[in-house]
């Protein structure tokens, strides 16, 4: 019994030796300069790792106590360790809650401006189509129809995708509503 102790107290050093690792390269994942997807993918990696570490570590610990028949003093100490790695892992995913609703935020921002910039790149097109009818009114009969039919279609098109979109955007954006019904129609 001694020596199986022996061996889980060596797991569990290095059980905390690794989970110590995982921490801290997850507070350096967090503290990558930028909110980039590249970035993300660390810190959720690196928190994953953590997790996993964390959950092995208490599972040995639990394995620890029921199979070696520990003193008051032994149990003491290996509940002062767990205090203080749990409080680590604590700050560490709450630093990640935080990190990540900041990553959701900037994303959210990046693609509503994305979508955005498309819907005045479609309206931008309309006016020119717009205009071009303008000039096609001024050419003769037969040019004047065929242009008319080529104007009408691409710009009943333009139209559609618009309104597309921006009942797209107003759905996964309710609070930007009024912007996005404002460029759109």
């Amino acid at each position: 019994a001694t020596r199986a102790s022996g061996d889980l107290m060596g797991e569990l050093g290095q059980g905390i030796e690794a989970l110590r690792k995982a921490i801290d390269e997850a507070q350096s994942a967090m503290g990558l300069r930028g909110h980039t997807v590249e970035n993300e993918a660390k810190v959720r990696r690196t928190c994953e790792t953590t997790e996993r570490r964390w959950k092995r570590l208490t599972e040995l610990i639990t394995r620890l106590k029921a199979a070696a028949g520990l003193d008051v003093k032994g149990q003491e100490d290996l509940d002062k360790r767990v205090e203080v790695m749990s409080g680590e892992v604590a700050l560490t995913f709450e630093a990640k809650s935080k990190w990540m609703a900041r990553y959701i935020a900037g994303e959210r921002t990046r693609r509503l401006a994305s979508h955005l910039e498309r819907l005045e790149r479609v309206n931008r097109m309309s006016r020119m189509h717009l205009d071009e009818a303008e000039n096609v009114g001024r050419a003769l009969p037969e040019d004047m129809i065929r242009e008319g039919t080529d104007f009408a279609n691409e710009l009943s098109a333009q139209r559609s995708s618009c309104r597309e979109e921006g009942t797209r955007l107003i759905a996964a954006y309710p609070e930007d509503a009024s912007r996005i019904d404002e460029i759109t129609n």
